[in-house]
């Protein structure tokens, strides 16, 4: 892989509706699972902070993790086995840092834009750095990601002020080989799978 292998149409309309419903703030139904914590557990003290949403082991994340993973396989052609998911939101100018979320090989990330709605000139692309030094930038595109090589750098650049007071979310699916999974796994602070 040498640039980021984009899926589009992700999630059926269902299931894009389904858990869209678990980060839309004014949804009263599900409005104390919309919780957004401001922190910087991503990086490290110090570091810039962004929201955090605090994932559930309901069966929606499942059913969705399980969707990415069969388009992630038949890309990849290879099994591979979930090991993480994470939610991230930034509101406009918030910055956050280039990272890699692990160094070892055989681990993939899929950065999925889950918002309903995405203006393109609000920003808030996806940039990933490739071994060879190559920047590539990946557009939000509602039910649309990214798949990426876990130890490339990468980051989600912040929306700018015409967002006015809205937040831009992703929701990163982690996969690794099912031979290093434990190892992985061992590795999550918290531990869902």
């Amino acid at each position: 892989m040498n640039k980021p292998h984009v899926i589009r149409n992700v999630l059926s309309e269902q299931e894009r509706i389904s858990l869209w419903d678990y980060f839309d703030r004014r949804s009263p139904s599900m409005n104390s699972l919309a919780t957004w914590t401001f922190n910087n557990a991503s990086y490290g003290q110090g570091d810039p902070v962004s929201w955090q949403h605090p994932l559930r082991t309901d069966l929606i994340f499942t059913k969705c993790a399980t969707t990415v993973r069969l388009k992630i396989m038949k890309f990849l052609r290879r099994d591979i086995k979930l090991c993480k998911i994470h939610a991230n939101g930034q509101t406009a100018g918030q910055n956050t840092m280039f990272h890699k979320d692990w160094e070892e090989h055989n681990v993939w990330t899929f950065i999925y834009f889950n918002q309903p709605h995405w203006d393109q000139e609000w920003g808030g692309e996806f940039v990933c750095q490739t071994p060879d030094d190559e920047y590539h930038h990946t557009p939000y595109v509602p039910n649309t990601g990214a798949l990426i090589p876990s130890n490339w750098l990468h980051k989600g650049q912040p929306p700018n002020t015409l967002i006015g007071n809205e937040i831009r979310t992703t929701i990163a699916f982690s996969f690794c080989d099912p031979e290093i999974h434990d190892k992985i796994i061992a590795q999550n602070t918290r531990k869902w799978y």
